[in-house]
């Protein structure tokens, strides 16, 4: 009888760890396709808001008199008029924490206004570098 029982503790600690194995190669590939998922909406997020931002700014460079939301072609663009837009308006989402999509934190489009030129930057994976850039002229 003590062989069957050792045999049957050897079978039980084999089987445990094969289901071990199991449910970290599991976790692994759940990990693995949230991350991947992530970086997708981020990716999104960011070529809706390029061209989101082209077709406001089209808007007054063929004359028309308003962009986001009303505000007057003439007034000088800001980066607060931009991020309230996207963010209040649109309610753009970041991935990274369920924040705004439009600002400073990693995996947020990040805006930059230097003159007459718009940056567009994102850090799609959140690993702390910008992972895409775009200039965009205002005028």
């Amino acid at each position: 009888m003590n062989k069957v029982s050792a045999f049957s503790i050897k079978d039980n600690i084999i089987i445990f760890f094969i289901v071990i194995v199991l449910a970290a190669v599991f976790y692994i590939f759940y990990i693995e396709i949230t991350k991947k998922s992530k970086i997708n909406y981020s990716k999104k997020n960011f070529y809706y808001v390029k061209e989101k931002l082209l077709i406001e700014i089209n808007k007054c460079r063929n004359n028309e008199k308003n962009w986001f939301s009303n505000i007057s072609c003439e007034e000088k663009l800001s980066k607060n008029i931009i991020s309230d837009y996207f963010n209040n308006t649109l309610k753009l989402i970041n991935p990274y924490g369920q924040q705004a999509g439009v600002g400073e934190n990693p995996g947020a489009v990040q805006i930059q206004l230097n003159n007459k030129l718009i940056i567009l930057s994102i850090d799609i994976d959140a690993s702390g570098g910008i992972d895409i850039e775009h200039k965009i002229n205002i005028y």
